[in-house]
C-alpha cells in the first residue's frame, strides 16, 4: 500500500511533482520504524552480510509490490526507473553500502513494463552544501546540486516518464526536489517519487554522511 503526497515547488523545484511513500520514518529503534532503512544504508559499516541480504530483501518486496500501483495510479507507460545517488562518490563507498540501489535492480527484473535506469544518475563529485543551519544535524543543499555534481544520462532522460526512488523522503532537505528539476530540465516528460520511508523530521542524524 502506498500514500500520496506533492512535492511542492521551492527554491530547487519549479513546479509540484506527486509523490508517494510505503510508511512513516519516525526514527530508528522506534516501534514500527521501517529500521531496514537505517541497516542498509550501513554508514559505518556495523551490519553483517545477513543483515543486510534480509534488508534489502525486504526493499525488493516493498518496490514489487508499490510500483505497480504506483505505476496505475500515475498512468504511466513503461517509465524509466532512477534511484537518488547517494552523497558521495561511488569510490567512497563499498558494495555493503550500495545494497539499496541494488535492491532496485532486483525489484525490476521481476517486474515487467518498467525499464532499468538506476545507473542513469552517478556521483562524479562528492557533494558540497553550503552551510549547517544552527541547530541542525545536517548540511543544507544548494540548487543545482544534481547537476554540478553528477553525471547524468540525458540522452535516456528526454521525454521520459520517470519514477525517482529513494529510501527516505524527509521535508526541507531538498535534495529530492534538486534531483526532481535536474530531470524535468534536462527533458523529462515527467517525474513521480517514491520513497520507502516518509519523514517531516528534518534533523535526524540519518542524514548527517548523507546529505
Amino acid at each position: 500500500m502506498v500514500e500520496k503526497f506533492i512535492v511542492e515547488p521551492n527554491t530547487h523545484l519549479e513546479v509540484s511533482v506527486n509523490g508517494y511513500y510505503h510508511q512513516h520514518f519516525i526514527g530508528f529503534n522506534r516501534p514500527g520504524n521501517p529500521d531496514f532503512i537505517n541497516i542498509l544504508k550501513n554508514d559505518n559499516n556495523a551490519y553483517s552480510l545477513p543483515e543486510l541480504i534480509e534488508a534489502q530483501n525486504k526493499v525488493v518486496e516493498l518496490v514489487v509490490e508499490d510500483l505497480p500501483l504506483i505505476q496505475a495510479q500515475e498512468n504511466l507507460t513503461n517509465p524509466l526507473v532512477i534511484t537518488v545517488p547517494r552523497a558521495k562518490t561511488l569510490e567512497s563507498y563499498n558494495p555493503e553500502q550500495l545494497m539499496f540501489k541494488e535492491a532496485i535492480k532486483i525489484a525490476l527484473t521481476k517486474l515487467s513494463g518498467y525499464e532499468d535506469g538506476t545507473d542513469c544518475i552517478v556521483r562524479i563529485k562528492d557533494s558540497q552544501t553550503t552551510h549547517i543551519l544552527p541547530g541542525y544535524s545536517m548540511h543544507v543543499v544548494f540548487p543545482g546540486l544534481t547537476l554540478n555534481t553528477c553525471q547524468i544520462d540525458a540522452e535516456r532522460i528526454k521525454g521520459r516518464e520517470i519514477i525517482l526512488i529513494d529510501d527516505i523522503y524527509t521535508k526541507n532537505i531538498n535534495m529530492h526536489e534538486d534531483c526532481i528539476q535536474a530531470l524535468l530540465s534536462l527533458g523529462a516528460k515527467r517525474v513521480v517519487l517514491y520513497a520507502i520511508g516518509f519523514s517531516k523530521d528534518d534533523k535526524y542524524d540519518l542524514y548527517k554522511s548523507r546529505y
